[in-house]
């Protein structure tokens, strides 16, 4: 049987570090049917409390003819098709 990650889920698992500013956690989860990497680090606040800070990666980038800029009028086909 193979594991599948549920829709929004996800898990962390402890890291190996090479140097003191890579990732404490690293795992990954599903959210809007897409699969993301996490990376979870130890912080520390401002009045001493731990916390966790998670960062997301998608695990498919973006195809490279698309990009994240929104599209221009001559882009968008504005004709009516009637």
């Amino acid at each position: 049987m193979t594991f599948e990650i549920k829709e929004l889920t996800g898990s962390l698992f402890k890291a190996e570090k090479d140097k003191p500013d890579d990732r404490d956690y690293s795992g990954q989860a599903k959210i809007g049917d897409a699969l993301y990497w996490i990376s979870g680090y130890v912080r520390e606040g401002k009045q001493g409390r731990k916390y966790l800070s998670l960062r997301f990666k998608p695990q498919q980038e973006r195809p490279a003819n698309q990009s994240a800029r929104p599209a221009t009028r001559d882009e968008l086909n504005d004709e009516i098709p009637w």
